[in-house]
């Protein structure tokens, strides 16, 4: 569901409209790779879902799982993908 948030402070002047800006709400998926309490790989990668959905990833495969690395960019958790076999997988 797309909606918009007025951003304009104290209405609008000279007859022109208030800013507005586009958010989503009711996520369906929520994959936060900066929150590393959400990554774990003890033998399966799983990433877990941050939304109510609750569609968390999974990676059993060694060859084919990303990389956790904490501190990888600008001091934040990324995950990192090789581009040619990594991949997750959702239970349906």
């Amino acid at each position: 569901m797309l909606r918009t948030r007025d951003r304009s402070r104290g209405g609008t002047s000279g007859g022109g409209s208030a800013a507005t800006i586009p958010f989503y709400v009711d996520a369906i998926l929520w994959h936060d790779a900066s929150d590393a309490s959400s990554i774990t790989d003890t033998g399966t990668f799983t990433w877990l879902d941050k939304s109510v959905s609750g569609y968390h990833s999974t990676q059993s495969t060694s060859g084919n799982k990303p990389v956790s690395t904490p501190a990888g960019l600008n001091g934040l958790n990324t995950v990192r993908f090789d581009g040619v076999d990594d991949f997750l997988t959702m239970a349906s």
